[in-house]
């Protein structure tokens, strides 16, 4: 996973509140597994098991817990020190993504297609191909990645990212916080039957 922008360890510590241990200079660029990282990407040592990933990942900079033996003695490497690595990482990472949105907001993409009597608010994202129907409100910094349809009378709150390709059928009401991802169909009729008198069914 790569950054929006590249930022210094210093920066990422800040962000978390670790003591840098190591060049606070460095740029890092994204995030990876500690086997796969390289030289530009951020990862994590929670679990002394692993300790072996340590001294063979690449990785530019590790989150690793304060309390881990040994720390002082690894001179080519740059470190975050944290009291709970896992959680440090899992913080950094919804702080970068908050960053990513950010800078998505306040866009709609000329090949849009908006319906009439639409509410969307200034600093929602509405990315290219999305068809969006009548009566529809969308909240603030909600955002609708490539080829999402919105049916008509549809409500989205706040704060919602819904993927690639999903579609929401008319009337349906999506909630502030939401993620859906790619190619889910939201309000979709369901597969209910009803046997009718004669043996044959009817679909509910």
């Amino acid at each position: 996973m790569k950054f929006v922008e590249a930022n210094t360890i210093r920066e990422l510590a800040e962000m978390i509140e670790c003591k840098v241990l190591g060049d606070p200079n460095k740029l890092i660029t994204g995030v990876n597994r500690i086997e796969e990282a390289g030289d530009s990407d951020l990862t994590f040592l929670a679990d002394e098991r692993y300790v072996q990933f340590l001294h063979l990942s690449k990785a530019g900079c590790i989150i690793i817990s304060d309390s881990f033996k040994g720390i002082d003695d690894i001179k080519d490497k740059n470190f975050l020190l944290a009291d709970n690595p896992r959680n440090a990482f899992n913080s950094l990472l919804i702080l970068l993504d908050e960053k990513k949105k950010q800078k998505r907001r306040s866009f709609i993409h000329a090949s849009a297609v908006i319906g009439n009597e639409c509410n969307i608010h200034a600093s929602a994202y509405i990315s290219a191909n999305c068809t969006i129907g009548d009566c529809v409100s969308i909240g603030e910094n909600t955002v609708l990645m490539p080829g999402v349809v919105i049916a008509d009378n549809v409500t989205i709150g706040k704060n919602t990212t819904i993927y690639a390709n999903v579609s929401v059928y008319e009337d349906c009401e999506i909630g502030d916080n939401c993620i859906i991802h790619s190619g889910a169909v939201i309000g979709a009729d369901g597969f209910g039957y009803q046997e009718n008198e004669d043996g044959s069914y009817s679909k509910i």
